[in-house]
């Protein structure tokens, strides 16, 4: 998930209880401007992940996991079979 050719922010594609969306306004001025690896052991809707890969934070790898299976079955699919998916 990247910037779009508009150098917008990407969303979650989920409303999720416990979401952090509305601490995506906050969150810039307390993260590193740089590092590698992301994770993220309660990824819900994902909001934080989708924020810092659209503005470039993350570089390397992102770890994105959630106790939730089914959750994490659908970031699965979405992230390897996004074309037949849609």
């Amino acid at each position: 998930m990247t910037k779009d050719k508009k150098n917008k922010i990407v969303k979650p594609f989920l409303r999720w209880a416990g979401g952090k969306t509305w601490f995506i306004k906050h969150i810039e001025n307390y993260i590193p401007k740089d590092f590698n690896d992301y994770y993220e052991p309660f990824v819900g809707g994902g909001s934080i992940f989708f924020y810092l890969k659209s503005k470039g934070f993350i570089k390397n790898k992102a770890y994105l996991s959630d106790s939730n299976s089914d959750l994490i079955n659908t970031y699965k699919v979405l992230k390897n079979h996004s074309k037949s998916l849609f």
